[in-house]
């Protein structure tokens, strides 16, 4: 139901902004000629491959095609940076390595340490 609302109100929107309707492809249609995958570059147009009479393992060898030999798409790192890194692993973290205590925790603790063995030395 909540498809052919959303479909209602486009038709409605469009009616009232004037545009028409877009055009829909039959799966009856033959998909237009298409490259090779081999000869997919990132400046290849591939919208035939998403043709509805296009094989769904022939569109997706398209598209991976299309996404590896595009530097734009294939380098992106988005906002979610966070992600990429693996927690699992110290060396996998944003600041590149376990953390340590600065050195002033390290001398604090020394001086500790000393008083401590100084007191047990004068008892």
């Amino acid at each position: 139901m909540t498809g052919s609302q959303f479909a209602r109100w486009a038709r409605r929107k469009r009616a009232a902004q004037g545009t028409p309707a877009a055009a829909t492809v039959h799966p009856d249609t033959p998909p237009p000629a298409l490259p090779a995958i081999e000869e997919i570059t990132a400046l290849t147009d591939i919208r035939g491959f998403l043709h509805p009479g296009v094989s769904a393992e022939l569109r997706k060898a398209a598209l991976r095609r299309a996404w590896l030999v595009d530097p734009a798409v294939r380098d992106f790192a988005g906002p979610a940076r966070d992600y990429d890194f693996d927690w699992t692993r110290a060396e996998g973290l944003p600041a590149g390595g376990p953390i340590t205590p600065p050195p002033t925790v390290d001398a604090h603790q020394v001086r500790v340490s000393d008083a401590t063995e100084k007191e047990a030395g004068d008892a």
